[in-house]
Formats: C-alpha cells, structure tokens, sequence
C-alpha cells in the first residue's frame, strides 16, 4: 500500500428491479489530484451491460469523484480506473445502476482523501449556485487543491478569505456581493460570509469549534445559477513535509 494507512474498500447491494452487486477497491494517499493521478481503483459487479453501457457509465462515476478528489494536486502518469463485470445479472435498470457505481466510487474517492498523506482532517467542498456546471468544478478544485486553504484547515483558523480567494481566481465567474461561505462539521454550521458580508466574532468562535473536527464541510453559493459541483480532499500537515522530504527514489 506504499503511504496508504489502511485498505479501502467497499461494496453495495441494489435491491430494485433485480437484485445485484457492486463492490471495489481503490489505493492511493499522495500525488493525487484533478484526473486521478498516482491511484488504483479495481470495481466488480454481476450487473450485466454491455462494454460501451459500462464504458459509458464509469465515466460518468469518476468524474464526479475520482476525478473531483485532490490530496496536493500533483500528479504522476499511473493510474487506472477500470469495471468488470461477470455478466451474471441480466434484465436490470441502467438508472439503479448508475446510481450504485456512483455510490461505490464517491465513497473510495473519500477514503483516498481521508487518507492523504499526512492528512488530520478529510474536507468536502460544496459549491452551489454557479452560472455552469464547469464554473462549479473549477471553483471545487481551486478551493481543494489551495495550499492556503488547506493549511489554515490544518491550523484550525476559520480564514474566509482564503476559500473567497481560491474562488476567485478559479476563473469561476463570482460577485463578492453574491458570495456567501460557511463550514460544517455535520452537526454545526457557520456563515463565515453571507452575501459579501463578513462574520461576527460570536461565529468565529462557532467556526472555530467546528474546525476541530474531523470531517470539514465548505459550503459556497455563488449566488449566480442554479449548478453545482462537489469534491473531496484534505488538510496540509507538518507530517505531508516529513514524508515527502524523507521518500527517495
């Protein structure tokens, strides 16, 4: 498993029109970044489709998660993504399909971010509110991929400023008077910036608290359209350097 800590792995049974499986294994912890990157995923199913259908229906799974995961937004040439079928189960729908394979692939793709080297913390980032989907994307990946964002994560600092300028030069359209952010830990959130309006200092403390946990959720709307994007990634830490300044070649 080189840096990763632990195995990933999961698998889900769909009981809709027919019963069947889809389960699958991923490695990855560093070099990860926009278009998988130093990552292998290995998925199985008995779901019967043919290899265009199943072609098809991968990639529409990994760009909404593989390809939206970044642990430091490098990248390396190997990696591989692939869906095998046993052909077994005949007769079933594409939409349960779809929707199983999306489930399989988000939930390794946050294991590979939970798992990043040196991560303390896994983040998701949520942007709503776009003028087009590829706005939404953009600004995603330029909050996750943020060396400054992700170090005040690690830091525990509910610096706003740092998410409103990764989104900002995303090459996102934004209008400060439109933007609005908040963070979550599931449990609690907090508006660090509604409608271009900064926080108070009782929210700070709220944001603050929330920064401890160990998943942080950043929500932005854009005020602008009805798309959205999400992604997964996480925080940079002292131990990210000391892995990475000690691995040799």
């Amino acid at each position: 498993m080189t840096t990763d800590t632990y195995p990933k792995e999961v698998a889900v049974e769909i009981k809709g029109s027919r019963r069947f499986v889809i389960g699958g294994v991923a490695k990855g912890a560093g070099m990860i970044a926009p278009d998988m990157a130093t990552m292998l995923a290995f998925i199985y199913t008995d779901a019967s489709f043919d290899s265009e259908t199943l072609q098809d229906a991968l990639r529409m799974a990994v760009d909404r998660s593989f390809n939206m995961t970044i642990v430091d937004g490098d990248m390396s040439t190997n990696d591989m993504v692939i869906l095998t079928s046993t052909g077994k189960r005949s007769g079933l729908r594409m939409e349960e399909f779809q929707e199983g394979l999306n489930c399989v692939c988000e939930h390794l793709a946050r294991m590979i971010a939970s798992d990043g080297e040196g991560a303390t913390r896994l983040i998701e980032v949520l942007v709503k509110g776009a003028e087009t989907k590829d706005d939404a994307v953009k600004a995603v990946k330029t909050i996750l991929r943020s060396p400054l964002v992700k170090t005040a994560i690690f830091g525990g600092d509910p610096n706003w400023g740092r998410i409103a300028c990764a989104i900002g030069y995303s090459g996102a359209s934004v209008s400060e008077k439109k933007l609005s952010i908040s963070i979550s830990d599931g449990r609690n959130e907090a508006d660090l910036l509604s409608c271009g309006r900064a926080l108070d200092e009782a929210v700070t403390d709220l944001a603050s608290e929330i920064l401890k946990g160990e998943t942080i959720r950043i929500i932005v709307d854009l005020g602008l359209g009805g798309e959205e994007a999400k992604g997964w990634g996480c925080d940079l830490s002292y131990e990210y350097v000391r892995i990475n300044a000690e691995y040799t070649s």
